[in-house]
């Protein structure tokens, strides 16, 4: 008998309409992909008559131990009971890993054993789904920003008492999740041994459900594909498409007390931000995620030349510039052809996500999140020699940026709408004063502490403690200069991260976050997003915060290695940092990404 015969056989006239009840694996997993919408644990719907599924259908992969590398035995079935399976030949009792497969072949653990430091606890399916997207311009380097922040610690190594067993941590990947991560690793090892900068992640099938289990199980692909041909509605134009959309996301799961939570992080190429791709399910699909993470590039921005020039030496500024446009970009076009072409999606990333109403604007009845990541602040920290450059000083568009953070914040604080650690909220309430107080005063107030907040993170030393080291400081009113009295104390990183995973202080706005956030409102807004900026700020179900990010931990410059275009720090006794060396930015910038994971848990 067909699988065309069996599956019409098996269909009854009560299935002609779409399933009411809940199916178990509905019940564990969800309707649809948090990725792409497709049918995850519902089941397709299915056209009596032609004897065919009206949707692609979600299919079970049970996935054999690797008998060597890069050969798998596979089992593949329906998710909604249909009695039909095929095989690669793998016995039932050596199944190691099991997987769903949505409609367009997103790939996510089932019934899976965990392993955390080399242990395996029992097979648990995830409990929760989170799903970060991360926008930016071409050559922003998002995809370094997102593989560093993704590898970052959540242990804290200078804690030296006893360990708290329902502390989050981190859950090894099964096979088929890893691949993203470890493809993109692998390529940031080549930067390390070899200067080659990492490939852009542009719009081929790379990272894709079809390129990965294409390159590992071939036979499968070509199976499910055969499927689709045989039992869906118009399917041989689906089995053409399946699995070549959205990427497969980069995976983090984690578990407190047991419960596993899966995050997934969509690593989104800077092509789908022009206006040619402005229709793309990608972008269609933007407001459905938790959390999003604009990443912003100064060195396309307007000013972003006099950032370059002031952290580079005469004789390296064309090398500065072609490092972090991508090494190799001026070989055939202009610098500021370049730079303008990419700002202007970047300006227009920022009017879509400011937009009311808009596609890309969140219709959630719950918060979602967005961190505005600004990429590559290596050069901000190199162009600063102490002195308030001209953007930061009184009236500058930089210090009203910090101005109009810290007065929406303090506004919310206020109303209740959010809570803040004792720090943070002391000098929120500072600056607002009493019930009585006066709207100008509190905005002399806030303009002070902002002036304060700058006049200390000039100093180059302090703003990449800030950034990237890590270590407690404290920032106080100059009352020298006549200005009030006030002092924040800025946690150590791991004191930071110790605090946002523990339930009873994770959901508050920390003190460390506070300052990075305020110092970074003004930063984005001197790079020409003053209105995206005041506009997000104001939005009651939007999360906001500011990161301020330097993956490569020190500046590069373009060079040649072998005859090819490659990546080398700036100054010679530095080097740059391994994937997973703490920076403090990063980790905050985790644990933003990890917001709904920490919640479930709180």
């Amino acid at each position: 008998m067909s699988l065309f015969d069996r599956l019409r056989r098996r269909l009854a006239p009560a299935d002609r309409t779409d399933h009411v009840e809940m199916t178990s694996a509905e019940r564990r997993f969800g309707r649809s992909c948090p990725v792409c919408g497709g049918l995850l644990g519902k089941p397709a719907s299915q056209d009596l008559d032609a004897g065919k599924y009206r949707q692609l259908p979600a299919l079970r992969l049970e996935v054999q131990a690797s008998i060597r590398p890069g050969q798998f035995h596979w089992r593949l079935s329906y998710v909604d009971g249909n009695p039909f399976d095929t095989t690669s030949d793998v016995p039932p009792t050596e199944v190691a890993f099991e997987y769903l497969l949505c409609g367009n072949g997103h790939i996510f653990p089932s019934d899976t054993p965990m392993y955390h430091n080399g242990r395996q606890q029992p097979a648990r399916p995830a409990e929760s789904w989170s799903m970060v997207a991360a926008v930016g311009p071409t050559g922003s380097g998002k995809t370094y920003l997102m593989l560093r922040t993704l590898r970052q610690s959540l242990v804290n190594e200078k804690f030296y008492g006893a360990s708290d067993p329902a502390r989050m941590h981190k859950i090894e990947l099964t096979p088929l999740e890893e691949v993203p991560m470890r493809v993109r690793g692998s390529h940031y090892s080549r930067t390390l041994s070899e200067g080659a900068p990492i490939p852009a992640t542009n719009l081929d099938l790379e990272g894709t459900p079809y390129g990965i289990l294409r390159e590992l199980m071939p036979d499968l692909v070509d199976e499910i594909q055969r499927i689709i041909r045989e039992t869906v509605v118009n399917g041989p134009a689906h089995a053409q498409t399946w699995g070549r959309g959205s990427r497969q996301p980069l995976v983090i799961r984690t578990a407190t007390g047991g419960e596993p939570i899966w995050t997934g992080v969509s690593d989104l190429p800077g092509e789908l931000f022009t206006e040619r791709n402005e229709f793309r399910s990608e972008n269609t699909n933007l407001r459905l995620y938790d959390a999003l993470v604009w990443v912003v590039d100064p060195v396309i921005a307007d000013g972003g030349d006099g950032i370059i020039r002031n952290s580079a030496t005469r004789h390296s500024y064309a090398d500065v510039m072609d490092g972090n446009l991508r090494p190799g970009s001026l070989a055939t076009i202009d610098a500021d052809q370049i730079r303008a072409k990419r700002n202007n999606v970047q300006l227009r990333l920022g009017e879509l996500l400011a937009g009311h109403g808009g596609k890309w604007t969140s219709k959630r009845s719950t918060t979602q999140s967005l961190a505005i990541a600004v990429n590559k602040c290596d050069l901000i920290h190199a162009s600063l020699d102490g002195h308030l450059p001209k953007e930061w000083q009184e009236d500058g568009t930089v210090h009203l940026g910090v101005v109009k953070y810290l007065m929406e914040t303090a506004t919310r604080l206020s109303r209740g709408d959010c809570t803040a650690d004792s720090g943070a909220a002391a000098l929120l309430t500072l600056i607002l004063g009493d019930h009585n107080a006066q709207q100008e005063w509190r905005i002399e107030r806030a303009r002070a502490v902002a002036i304060d907040l700058l006049r200390h993170y000039a100093d180059p030393d302090r703003f990449w403690n800030l950034v990237h080291v890590g270590a407690e400081d404290e920032v106080r009113g100059d009352t020298a200069r006549g200005q009030f009295p006030w002092l924040l104390r800025v946690p150590s990183i791991g004191d930071h991260l110790d605090t946002s995973l523990n339930p009873a202080t994770g959901a508050k706005l920390l003190a460390r976050d506070l300052v990075m956030s305020a110092l970074g409102s003004g930063i984005v807004c001197g790079l020409g997003h003053v209105d995206a900026v005041h506009t997000i700020l104001t939005k009651t179900n939007v999360d906001l915060r500011f990161f301020l990010c330097s993956p490569l931990a020190t500046v590069p410059v373009a060079t040649q290695l072998a005859g090819q275009a490659a990546l080398a720090p700036l100054d010679p006794d530095k080097s740059f940092p391994r994937v997973n060396e703490r920076s403090a930015a990063l980790t905050q910038l985790l644990m933003v990404m990890l917001g709904k994971a920490r919640a479930w848990h709180q």
